[in-house]
């Protein structure tokens, strides 16, 4: 049996963008850069992650519980830093990374209405 510790509902509808399965890694690694950061560790020590809530999201997920799937805006409108949704779920993908999933399911929004 494979953890899967995420919901299958997409956060936005699938006509706005795309789901994509990525490594954890590799989502961090965009959302640093979508927040203008050229390194993860420079993403980390400015936005403050929580390792207790990294810690705390292990163990609710090795004990089943389902959790919202991460996403990223990468909508024309979020790329120019005009608006946009930004990006959630940097502790859910730390999370993901720390039970040792290789591939997380990730929506990418790529416009609005």
């Amino acid at each position: 049996m494979t953890l899967n510790p995420f919901m299958k509902r997409t956060p936005f509808p699938l006509k706005h963008g795309e789901l994509v399965f990525i490594s954890p890694d590799y989502f961090i690694k965009l959302v640093a850069k979508y927040y203008g950061h050229t390194t993860v560790k420079g993403f980390h020590e400015i936005n403050n992650t929580n390792n207790d809530k990294v810690d705390l999201y292990v163990k609710q997920m090795k004990k089943g519980n389902k959790f919202p799937m991460p996403y990223i805006d990468m909508s024309p409108s979020a790329l120019s830093g005009m608006y946009g949704f930004g990006a959630q779920g940097i502790h859910r993908a730390l999370a993901a990374k720390k039970l040792g999933l290789k591939k997380i399911p990730v929506f990418r929004l790529k416009r609005y209405g």
